[in-house]
This record gives structure tokens, C-alpha cells and sequence, in this order.
């Protein structure tokens, strides 16, 4: 096979050609013609370049080149704020585990659905609806048809607060059919994200007037970095979370003191009984040496009386035997 001389591997036979139209447009006189004789030498350049794989072959292929990410999801926190208008949207996701925070009012829900789509999203971990009001969870139920959770958070609503529009039926409904398993926002109570970790702070009072005041606030942190989800908490609902958190601190100084105080009572009265155990054993040792003292004292009387006894008896038998022996001496 003969080598390809024309430059980026062309044949002869092409660049030929293409020198040829060339001329003939030089000989010509025009704008148009300098037009064609661009369009010309633009065309054969790129057909050399197509044939000997400098460019690509655009047309048919059907691939498509993905780039690996740069680190592994459990590594990384994504948090996607969806523009859904006057509502809110967030979509939270950190070591393969994804968390939605509302969907925004009605009509949004399709692009809500299409983010998820694009993020990879088959089911979402947990779904919060920060409140009861359209804004916030109006694309709550077409999201829960569509993807299902495994965790739904929202606000426990009283009797008079409870809302009686066809959305939050239609959401309540949804959350039914989905199967998840369904927890009142509680302060205080805590969940893992992958690697990050959220909490609940509020709502703060069972009973406010506003459902904006009844949202659920959650605290986000993944690596010392912290995320604030207020849902539409107001001013009050901020004091009110003040004056919870103080109170809760005066509750923790106040469990302290008596713990304290009854430590310290305990270790008064372990002391005491340590106090009146040693004076037991002093008594008990004092009451053995006295016990022991009478027992001397009385031996000591024992052997007085048996000496004074022996002593007697002595006496008596020596005056015996000296009356006996002047007996004698008389009679002889």
C-alpha cells in the first residue's frame, strides 16, 4: 500500500482538487467568489482531517463520556437550592443518602421531579415538609408518587391549626400510599445524613397562632460547616427558641445543683456511717479489754484465795506435827 504524502495523511487526489478550485476562484473578481474559495478550503481541510481521525466521526456513534467525580460521595455534601419561586426547595445529599426539604407550591413539581432525575435520585431518604403551608409543601405530593421515602418529618398539628385544603390532603394521601414511616419534628432529636448529621431545633411551641411559627428548623453539619433550614420561622419563633434554650440551660444548671447535692449528701452520709462504724469498733475493742481486765482480776482473785487457802492448810499441818512432836518428847 502506498503512503499518504499530503499533509495530515490527504491524498494527492484531494489536494489536487482542491488547488484547482482554488485557482479558479483566484482568477475570479468579487466578494462572493472569496466567500466560495473560504467555503472550499474549509471543506477539503476537514474531510483530510475526518479520513485520517484527527477529527472525529460526529454522526451516529451513540456514546456518551462520563467523568468520574473527583471524590466519592461519601466524602462530599451537596445542597441544591431548586429555584421553585415564592417556595422553598432544598435538595440535601451526602454519602449516597438524599433528603428533600419541600417542593414549593403547586405547578412546580415537574421541575422539582426533573432535578431529582438529573441528581441520580431513585428514592429519597427522608422527605421534610418544614409546614402546612402550599408554598412550601404544594410539590410534596407528585415528588412522593413519584420517588417514595423512607422517612417522612413535618410538624405536629393541632386540631385548629390542621389546614383542610385539597393540597394537604392530597399530600396526607400521598404519604399513605408511599408507606414511609412518618415522625413529628421533635427538637432535639437527631438523624445521620451519610456522613452528616442534622437535628431538629423547633418548632419550639406546640400551640403558635402562625403555621410559619410552627416550622420545622433543622441544624445541618458535615464537617464542622453548619446549614440553617428555617422553613418560614419568624422573629418570635427565633425568641421563643432563645427562651426554650434558656430554660433548658436553667433546667441543666438546676440538675446539676442537685446532683451535686446529692453527692454530696450521699458522701456526708457514707461518711457518717464510716464515723459510727469505727466508734462501734472502738467501743467493741474497749468493751473486749474490759471483758479481759475483769477476767484477769478475777483469776488474779482465784489464785490469791487458793495460795491463802495452801498457805492455811500449811499452817495447820505444821502445827499438827509440832503439837505431835512435843507430845512425844513429854511422854518419854
Amino acid at each position: 500500500m502506498k503512503k499518504n504524502s499530503a499533509p495530515f495523511g490527504a491524498s494527492d487526489k484531494d489536494i489536487e482538487a482542491a488547488g484547482k478550485a482554488l485557482g479558479k476562484v483566484m482568477r475570479s473578481k468579487g466578494k462572493k467568489k472569496y466567500f466560495l474559495l473560504a467555503l472550499i478550503v474549509i471543506v477539503a481541510v476537514v474531510a483530510a482531517l475526518t479520513k485520517t481521525g484527527v477529527l472525529p466521526d460526529v454522526v451516529g456513534t451513540g456514546e456518551t463520556v462520563t467523568a468520574a467525580p473527583a471524590s466519592s460521595a461519601a466524602d462530599t455534601l451537596e445542597v441544591n437550592y431548586i429555584d421553585v419561586g415564592q417556595g422553598d426547595c432544598t435538595l440535601i445529599i451526602c454519602g449516597g443518602q438524599t433528603m428533600l426539604i419541600d417542593a414549593g407550591e403547586n405547578g412546580h413539581e415537574e421541575k422539582v421531579i426533573s432535578y431529582l432525575h438529573s441528581k441520580g435520585v431513585v428514592k429519597l431518604d427522608y422527605l421534610v415538609c418544614s409546614h402546612q403551608h402550599t408554598d412550601h409543601m404544594g410539590g410534596l405530593p407528585e415528588v412522593l408518587d413519584e420517588f417514595g421515602a423512607s422517612t417522612v418529618i413535618m410538624p405536629r398539628l393541632t386540631k385548629a391549626q390542621t389546614p383542610t385544603n385539597k393540597t394537604y390532603t392530597a399530600f396526607l394521601n400521598s404519604v399513605k400510599a408511599s408507606g414511609a414511616k412518618v415522625e413529628a419534628a421533635q427538637p432535639g432529636k437527631s438523624y445521620t445524613l451519610g456522613s452528616a448529621k442534622f437535628e431538629i431545633l423547633g418548632p419550639v411551641a406546640d400551640d403558635a397562632e402562625s403555621l410559619n411559627n410552627m416550622s420545622a428548623v433543622l441544624m445541618l453539619t458535615f464537617e464542622g460547616k453548619k446549614f440553617l433550614f428555617t422553613g418560614d420561622a419568624e422573629k418570635e419563633e427565633a425568641a421563643e427558641e432563645k427562651r426554650r434554650q434558656k430554660l433548658e440551660d436553667e433546667e441543666r444548671r438546676r440538675a446539676q445543683k442537685l446532683e451535686d447535692e446529692e453527692r454530696r449528701r450521699a458522701q456526708k452520709l457514707e461518711d457518717e456511717a464510716r464515723r459510727r462504724a469505727e466508734r462501734a469498733a472502738e467501743a467493741e475493742q474497749k468493751k473486749l479489754e474490759r471483758q479481759r481486765e475483769r477476767e484477769a482480776a478475777a483469776a488474779k482473785k482465784k489464785a490469791e484465795r487458793l495460795q491463802s487457802k495452801i498457805e492455811t492448810q500449811l499452817v495447820s499441818a505444821g502445827g499438827r506435827i509440832l503439837r505431835r512432836g512435843l507430845l512425844g518428847i513429854l511422854k518419854r
